[in-house]
């Protein structure tokens, strides 16, 4: 009655308000809502001209019921579009907000990841200069060992440790082929090599497994995400150090050492205690 009253008093004022209010409806609401708006007002329209205009009032109830009817049908196919319309765009905001919050994650775990790697490299450069000074230890009696052994052997040390060392075990061996330097075993060992050499090749052998085993236990306890991050870095420590070849040659030595120490006792060298150290050694091996 108010709204009726302010009307009657002042009609342009009234219109003003409604045409304000429209526009701002219009700012307000969303295309998806506006426009059907628009549509079924304009088919409310046309349903009550067409229904004047034919005298629809004045017809059976029968056929007032069905023209209601088909314009209800009407109305209700065209919400029922804006209602899929509605439920589709809800879908892809969902989708979208779904999306960007893996993006989210996905960012926030790199940043985690890297900063993890980061502080793992940090604690690593830390270990790792700790352990440099034992690592130049038996790498410098890995030199002056293979020196002695080269000079015993007859072979020239030429300070490529990898290449020197294969000479060095190649004096161990029969026959100088590739088969014979890469599987080893009783048969193609020298018998007149000197117990000196032995112990010589035991030194060189024992060192670098200390020198794999000091890198390996920095590797203890690393997450698998960024193992291959700290691996990468120990190995350049390694190279700089001049001890990467020894990865490659732990192996071969290993294999070696096994037999010469095999050989020791099937060709009697060393003394009597010796050789019982060793068979109890190879025993143990054997059963561990």
């Amino acid at each position: 009655m108010r709204i009726i009253d302010k009307a009657l008093k002042n009609p342009r004022r009234f219109c003003r308000w409604i045409y304000l209010t429209f526009l701002r409806l219009n700012r307000v609401t969303k295309p998806l809502i506006l426009y059907p708006s628009y549509i079924t007002a304009l088919i409310v329209i046309i349903f009550f001209s067409l229904a004047i205009s034919k005298g629809l009032l004045s017809k059976e109830v029968n056929e007032i019921g069905d023209a209601i009817a088909g314009f209800s049908g009407v109305v209700a196919f065209l919400w029922l579009i804006v209602a899929v319309l509605l439920q589709n765009r809800d879908l892809n905001l969902q989708y979208n907000e779904i999306k960007d919050m893996r993006a989210a994650s996905e960012s926030q775990a790199q940043s985690l990841e890297s900063s993890q790697i980061f502080q793992a490299l940090e604690y690593l450069e830390v270990k790792l200069e700790k352990i440099e000074p034992y690592l130049i230890q038996r790498r410098d009696l890995i030199v002056e060992e293979l020196k002695l052994l080269s000079s015993e052997c007859g072979t020239e040390f030429t300070y490529d440790l990898k290449l020197d060392l294969a000479d060095a075990m190649d004096h161990f061996v029969l026959d100088s082929n590739v088969d014979n330097v890469l599987n080893f075993h009783l048969d193609n060992i020298q018998p007149d090599f000197s117990y000196q050499s032995y112990l010589r090749f035991q030194a060189i052998h024992f060192n670098m497994e200390q020198i794999v085993e000091a890198y390996q236990t920095l590797l203890l306890n690393v997450p698998t995400n960024i193992e291959k991050q700290v691996k990468k870095y120990t190995k350049a420590h390694a190279k700089q150090l001049m001890v990467d070849w020894v990865w490659w040659m732990l192996p071969h030595t290993d294999k070696l050492y096994s037999v010469l120490s095999e050989a020791v006792i099937e060709h009697k060298k060393g003394s009597d205690a010796n050789r019982l150290f060793i068979r109890a050694f190879l025993n143990k091996e054997e059963n561990s």
